[in-house]
């Protein structure tokens, strides 16, 4: 996961003030993430919300989880967020990065 958000930092252009993703590396992202969904809470930066499934708050979040055939939950958001998408979703592994 380090790796992976050192790529988006350094492959991300800055605009106005405002950070955009390479598409480039929005297409990496999609391949990498084939059997793990990808949950942004609405209060992460930009980029982070870009390379997600869903962005919005934590509990829609986790009933969104539900919805999707993945059996890995990456979370960005705080730890508590994440423990509800494992009560929510108890067969799937959820990964909350630093």
């Amino acid at each position: 996961m380090f790796q992976f958000y050192l790529f988006l930092s350094l492959s991300s252009v800055k605009i106005g003030g405002i950070l955009v993703l390479d598409k480039a590396v929005l297409k990496e992202v999609q391949k990498l993430k084939k059997d793990c969904i990808v949950l942004s809470h609405n209060y992460q930066i930009p980029e982070i919300q870009d390379a997600a499934d869903f962005t919005g708050d934590s509990l829609g979040l986790c009933i969104e989880a539900q919805k999707v055939n993945k059996p890995y939950i990456m979370f960005a958001g705080v730890d508590f967020m994440a423990e509800s998408a494992v009560m929510l979703n108890p067969e799937k592994t959820v990964i909350v990065p630093d």
